[in-house]
């Protein structure tokens, strides 16, 4: 048999020809992406990428699935879209597959912001709640709740994931992310209830499957100003952004926090959600390992609480607890002092508080009131020791010679330090929710003219200083302080 090798060196060129034409492709592809990325894509049209025909490359953090004998990294996958044979990004974080562009599938209830095609292609489409929720293509699915906590834990932790989740570019003022993972989130707005669109280029929404309740869903919310990312809920009739998440067939069919139910009104053992009533609304989810409370801008800390009342498990803090629906008693809500941990706030403010059981077994509902901004975390436990020596931390009081109040002191280091906040009367000084009960509490808040003295009644050195006033104080400023005390530089 006479072999034509004519014919199989010339197979075996167009073989390599074509391999390295689509190698070369991809190259290019991913090189003009990089460089984009670095363009202002101020335009909604032309200096957009389309959701349909770009490929990125993934971050270095992120792992990759393969090495192909080219060279090139092997993506999770190029999601097609077999309904609409769109095309789009992937990337693995952690051990799950996220669409790395907002879903752009049209549905009845869909739209494009301010009805504009181009938006569409460059932030995906906006859909209700209803729609949101069987959108994504065949193999992926709505995240749930706890799956946008995961993402979360696997970029650092919700108060930095904002930063590390938003696109490098396109965000108001200075509010562009790292895009450390690929996520790529692009501050696409949102279109509310009445058919207006609000906010491009501020914010972007992301709807989970997880409801609230019957009116209500958890959502993703970014913002232009902020490092962290919140876990919110809103309105079903609000049409936000859609990312898909890539089914897990190694895990068992998942369960909407919608249909779990409480067997009663006291804490349930095994995972379900947990009311205060039959008919309340559902105010957290209880496993065997944690608690997990519905709150907007969930951190990692856990306080437990020593006395009678007993936290039902380990509680995951927020930002800030009140009672929902009026003044909190004791019995409901704890007071940061009832804590082992406490947070120092940069403002204070109502009870930091934390879901419990009273002898009846029945709960208590909390709900988060993300209003001020943590420090830092101090402990508060007597049997907790100086991180240095508890020989450089002396006790003491001292009273204030204008009314009489006495306040304990506490020396660290070489610094004598009040230990409580200061509580003296005067213009332009406040209780907390004009509630003289929580003057007793927390001490008075101050304006800052007040806190500075600007009217010199106890000294001349912050005179003048004082709202939209230009002051050059005389240091120390012994400000609203008592005698022979002063306020910190």
């Amino acid at each position: 048999m006479r072999v034509n090798y004519m014919f199989w060196i010339l197979l075996v060129g167009i073989l390599h020809s074509s391999c390295t034409d689509y190698v070369a492709q991809v190259e290019d592809k991913i090189e003009e992406q990089e460089q984009n990325s670095t363009v202002d894509q101020s335009s909604s049209s032309g200096g957009a990428y389309s959701s349909s025909s770009s490929v990125v490359k993934s971050s270095d953090s992120v792992s990759r699935s393969s090495e192909s004998s080219s060279g090139i990294n092997s993506f999770e996958g190029i999601l097609t879209d077999s309904r609409d044979g769109q095309i789009y990004k992937t990337v693995k974080i952690g051990d799950q597959i996220w669409m790395a562009e907002n879903l752009n599938y049209e549905t009845a209830d869909s739209y494009c912001y301010k009805d504009s095609t181009s938006n569409c292609s460059k932030y995906g489409r906006l859909y209700i709640w209803a729609a949101a929720k069987s959108v994504c293509p065949a193999d992926w699915h709505l995240p749930s709740e706890t799956e946008w906590e995961t993402l979360f834990n696997s970029v650092g932790g919700q108060l930095t994931a904002g930063k590390v989740l938003k696109s490098k570019s396109d965000w108001a003022g200075n509010g562009d992310g790292s895009d450390s993972f690929s996520f790529s989130s692009l501050p696409a707005g949102y279109r509310n209830s009445d058919g207006y669109y609000r906010n491009e280029g501020n914010l972007t929404y992301f709807w989970s499957s997880t409801d609230y309740d019957s009116d209500n869903a958890y959502d993703v919310y970014l913002f232009y100003g902020y490092d962290f990312a919140s876990l919110n809920y809103h309105n079903k009739v609000f049409w936000y952004s859609v990312r898909c998440l890539k089914d897990d067939k190694s895990e068992q069919t998942q369960k909407s926090s919608s249909s779990a139910k409480s067997s009663s009104s006291s804490v349930a053992k095994s995972s379900s959600s947990v009311k205060a009533s039959s008919s309340s609304k559902v105010v957290g989810t209880c496993g065997p390992d944690n608690f997990t409370v519905n709150e907007e801008y969930q951190i990692s800390w856990k306080f437990t609480r020593n006395g009678s009342l007993s936290a039902t498990e380990l509680l995951s803090a927020s930002f800030y607890w009140t009672f929902e629906g009026g003044t909190p008693d004791s019995a409901s809500v704890l007071g940061i002092g009832g804590l082992s941990q406490k947070v120092t706030y940069a403002t204070t403010g109502d009870y930091g508080a934390s879901l419990v059981i009273d002898v009846a077994g029945d709960t208590y509902r909390v709900t988060c009131s993300p209003v001020h901004v943590p420090i830092q975390t101090v402990e508060s436990s007597p049997s907790v020791k100086s991180s240095s020596s508890s020989e450089n931390v002396a006790m003491g009081s001292m009273t204030d010679s204008r009314d009489g109040q006495k306040y304990k002191t506490v020396k660290i280091g070489t610094q004598t330090w009040m230990a409580e906040n200061l509580n003296y009367e005067t213009e332009n000084s406040y209780c907390y929710n004009d509630t003289a009960s929580y003057c007793d509490k927390y001490g008075r808040l101050y304006e800052w003219s007040a806190a500075m003295d600007s009217a010199g009644t106890w000294s001349m050195n912050g005179k003048g200083c004082g709202y939209n006033k230009t002051c050059s104080p005389t240091y120390p400023v012994r400000g609203v302080c008592p005698q022979g005390w002063r306020l910190l530089t």
